[in-house]
């Protein structure tokens, strides 16, 4: 700031009961420190912490102190992973088989001010564990806010952590340019619909035991994707069961209100009784 009177001279001498005031909307005004450097020169300085339009006000502090205001925009730093926002509520309730469960991530600066400004570490990308592979769109929304698409076809319980990088590496300077984690939760693919092509018919064998008793002979568990007994022989008494399965093979649940209609072609027509 330059001292001058109020016919426009300049005053080469210091002295001036000036003080600066940073006014933020909602918050208590900040006090700025004032530097005379003794030839009607002055500097301020002021540290404000909330991004957004603000006022700073000089003030000339005498029996009628005297105001100037200028309207100032703080704009908000570069993101800090560990202030990001991570919204994954909806994925956690309901994660389907090979639906895109959706995680967003506000960035923040290090004060927690929304940016658009995403520095160094400048992707967000997910690292998921669980039973199957799981894909991973990223979706820049435009506002700093990005979409995390995510997608496995595998049934079960997944970790995921959501991490910052920076792409390339040799953009951060500052030495800090390996994965920043902004947070990790555990989400649940449940199995989908019944998928008709992905149904696993399932046979076994009704065999009398030597005692008269029939009971029935199969390989494997009973929910076991294994489509064939023992040697089937002419007059053994065939079952056949249908087990459901989602579009990813997961085993799933009928809906209710199925038909299913078995048949069987050779050199005889052989009726299935449900």
């Amino acid at each position: 700031l330059e001292a001058k009177d109020y016919g426009g001279n300049a005053i080469h001498r210091g002295g001036a009961p000036l003080m600066l005031e940073a006014r933020v909307p909602g918050e208590d005004p900040v006090a700025g420190e004032m530097h005379d450097i003794g030839n009607g020169t002055y500097e301020f300085s002021y540290v404000v912490e909330k991004a957004g339009p603000m006022e700073v006000a000089i003030i000339l502090a005498r029996a009628s102190p005297t105001i100037r205001t200028l309207p100032v925009t703080c704009v908000a730093g570069p993101m800090e992973p560990g202030e990001c926002r991570m919204d994954a509520g909806k994925l956690m309730l309901h994660w389907p088989a090979g639906e895109a469960g959706v995680v967003r991530v506000t960035r923040k600066d290090r004060f927690g001010n929304p940016t658009r400004n995403a520095g160094a570490h400048n992707r967000l990308v997910a690292e998921v564990e669980g039973p199957g592979a799981c894909d991973c769109e990223a979706v820049e929304l435009g506002d700093g806010t990005c979409e995390l698409r995510l997608r496995a076809t595998a049934a079960g319980s997944y970790d995921v952590s959501i991490v910052a990088i920076a792409v390339p590496a040799a953009f951060d300077f500052t030495g800090g340019g390996g994965p920043r984690e902004v947070g990790r939760f555990a989400a649940t693919v449940s199995a989908g619909p019944t998928f008709p092509s992905s149904c696993v018919a399932r046979l076994a064998l009704l065999i009398s035991d030597g005692a008269g008793v029939q009971v029935e002979e199969s390989l494997g568990e009973p929910d076991s994707d294994i489509t064939l007994p023992a040697t089937v022989m002419a007059g053994d008494r065939v079952l056949t069961y249908v087990l459901p399965r989602d579009a990813g093979g997961n085993k799933t649940r009928w809906t209710g209100g199925e038909r299913i209609a078995v048949a069987a072609r050779g050199p005889a027509e052989i009726p299935f009784q449900p």
